[in-house]
């Protein structure tokens, strides 16, 4: 196990990525670790919506908990929580006969 300040690097880090994010005028004035970040984030969301959309969409009718449309709407609009959403509370359990 590291020292408390060895620990705390990463964060540190990650913060001063994300500062840097911020206060970026244009995609050129951005690191490239700030880039990679930024890409990684964007992959990571699209990999996400078209996952959980490809259940919503293939999940029968039956097995869904409220309307299909509006799973699509809350996957959509609700970046990282609407997909997790979906998963926990937007599908009924499997019968079991």
């Amino acid at each position: 196990m590291g020292t408390k300040q060895q620990l705390e690097k990463p964060w540190f880090k990650v913060q001063g990525l994300l500062d840097e994010i911020a206060e970026a005028k244009g995609w050129n004035d951005l690191s490239s670790q700030a880039k990679k970040l930024v890409l990684g984030t964007i992959s990571y969301i699209v990999v996400e919506k078209a996952f959980t959309w490809h259940h919503v969409y293939h999940t029968p009718e039956k097995r869904l908990r409220g309307n299909r449309k509006a799973w699509f709407a809350v996957t959509g609009l609700v970046d990282v929580l609407g997909p997790v959403a979906f998963f926990l509370f937007g599908r009924k359990g499997k019968n079991k006969r």
